[in-house]
């Protein structure tokens, strides 16, 4: 692929971006490393590996919203700035969206942190007073001026922007957030993430799925996962919501069965997943 990229004039690169949560991807040095570890690195690839987001999930571009559901959206850097990107997927269920496929990929790979916080929480954070030192890096690192430390530090709700610095930062785990929502919040603020990385790309962005080693949970969960599935093979479009729904309903049709949707059957994406894709969206047409 790398090679057909160059041909083309392109400059190939890998890129994933930085976790919220703790492990091995929550920052460029360990996500790199990990990478490395798995035979994603420049001597394997024959192209380097970029975090998009930056050292700690600092880099992220601001963009109206293209939905009706949130106001600015939040991309990860070098995903932003890329000129076209080819979108690798590894289909799976997923606990809170039923279906962990082309758009969630887009959604989290290149949302920046704060895009992550709108589309998981409240997007405030929430500071422990016990575990909190008073060590003002919040402060220092709040673009928004929302922190002000004394015995410990608080957040001036009204001022604070959920850009999340204040959780990469903190050496002490003081900072947390409400990381309660509903499976169609979630599913809508993907579909408008994914909406405004298909529009900034205009036409420079294609779908790979490999409906492959399919599991019952993401693979966010960090650990391997038994595949529950038969591999079915790879599949290809122009379109994140026509490659989500071809996914899932390839496996329904071998199966004979609403599969995710009787894996999660709280995730409503999981029974009618493309209903909230499709009020951003519209619908879908396979290329």
């Amino acid at each position: 692929m790398g090679q057909r990229v160059r041909a083309a004039g392109g400059k190939p690169f890998a890129t994933d971006s930085n976790t919220l949560y703790n492990g091995m991807r929550a920052n460029a040095v360990d996500h790199l490393e990990l990478a490395h570890e798995h035979g994603f690195s420049h001597e394997t690839l024959g192209f380097p590996v970029i975090i998009a987001d930056g050292l700690k999930g600092e880099s992220q571009v601001a963009l109206d919203g293209p939905g009706k559901t949130l106001k600015h959206v939040f991309l990860a850097g070098a995903g932003y700035v890329a000129d076209a990107a080819i979108i690798l997927t590894h289909v799976t269920g997923h606990l809170a969206a039923g279906l962990g496929a082309a758009i969630k990929n887009v959604a989290m790979g290149f949302g920046g942190r704060a895009g992550k916080l709108q589309q998981h929480s409240a997007a405030a954070p929430i500071f422990t007073k016990s575990k909190c030192k008073a060590c003002g890096r919040c402060a220092k690192h709040c673009p928004a001026g929302a922190i002000t430390v004394g015995e410990s530090a608080v957040v001036d709700q009204p001022r604070c922007i959920g850009c999340g610095e204040c959780y990469a930062f903190c050496p002490h785990g003081a900072v947390g957030f409400d990381w309660t929502t509903t499976s169609p919040d979630l599913q809508r603020k993907m579909a408008e993430y994914c909406l405004a990385y298909q529009e900034e790309k205009a036409g420079r962005v294609a779908y790979l799925s490999f409906i492959t080693r399919v599991t019952k949970n993401c693979d966010c969960l960090g650990k391997a996962t038994e595949p529950c599935l038969p591999d079915l093979g790879v599949v290809g479009s122009l379109d994140p919501v026509a490659i989500d729904t071809a996914a899932r309903d390839l496996l329904n049709e071998r199966h004979g069965r609403d599969v995710f949707g009787e894996y999660w059957p709280t995730s409503t994406i999981a029974r009618s997943w493309n209903t909230a894709s499709r009020s951003a969206w519209g619908p879908p047409g396979m290329s």
